[in-house]
């Protein structure tokens, strides 16, 4: 969702964006049962006043190995099928009011286009999400783990929880955005013939100096603390960049 193509500055003058160096990046990822979490997320935003018709359920079709959402008995034609209120979208609008001092902080950071604040803001609500739902995970399971910032909410919408549940299932280590990240040599050996190599390279190293940025010029307390890893960062935004168009 971030333009490779952005200037970012904190207090001193405008400074471009490094090139892309070797990093370790580590994502997240767990391995909770998926249908638990799907038909958890149903309940949950019925609950929450969203419609979700019991037509629709988690599963694959037989034109389709693919997994996602299919129809269990006929549609009629204009039937609705699903409708979610606009304050349970993980969206700039709802994350502007569940989390407000993401947004404030940000304000210490300027932009030449003031979307690409509202982009990182998004991006970085989502990574707190990640980065809380890990750590509950981890406290639950007994180890040891910094504790979530005094200043971090304690409530969002349960629906939020398990979609960042859900995402976190996904496994994107091996995404050429991470393969970049973590050796650009071998990636742009690997994909030489492709010709999107630099503009790759130009987004995956605007992402490591826009976390970086975020880091040494506000106080990460805001963010979560510990929870705001550069791991959580690069999968909130490959989950927004992949699931965001228009």
């Amino acid at each position: 969702p971030m333009r490779a193509n952005e200037e970012l500055t904190g207090t001193t003058p405008a400074m471009k964006r490094p090139k892309v160096r070797s990093r370790v990046v580590t994502l997240p990822h767990s391995d909770e049962d998926a249908a638990t979490i799907y038909s958890a997320m149903v309940e949950a935003a019925r609950s929450a006043g969203a419609f979700w018709s019991p037509k629709l359920a988690r599963g694959t079709s037989s034109d389709s190995a693919v997994l996602g959402i299919v129809a269990t008995e006929q549609i009629e034609e204009g039937e609705l099928l699903c409708l979610v209120p606009a304050s349970l979208h993980i969206s700039v609008p709802s994350c502007k009011q569940a989390l407000p001092q993401v947004f404030s902080a940000l304000k210490n950071l300027d932009f030449n286009d003031e979307e690409r604040r509202e982009e990182l803001g998004h991006v970085s609500c989502l990574a707190l999400l990640m980065g809380r739902a890990m750590q509950r995970r981890c406290t639950e399971g007994g180890c040891e783990g910094s504790n979530t910032s005094e200043g971090w909410p304690l409530t969002t919408p349960v629906l939020w929880e398990l979609c960042v549940r859900g995402l976190l299932l996904l496994d994107l280590q091996d995404h050429p955005y991470c393969q970049a990240a973590n050796d650009p040599d071998a990636f742009s050996e690997n994909f030489s013939s492709s010709g999107e190599i630099q503009h790759i390279k130009d987004l995956v190293g605007y992402v490591l100096h826009v976390h970086k940025t975020v880091c040494e010029k506000i106080d990460v307390q805001v963010f979560g603390g510990a929870q705001f890893t550069l791991g959580c960062f690069m999968k909130a935004w490959l989950c927004l960049l992949t699931r965001e168009f228009g």
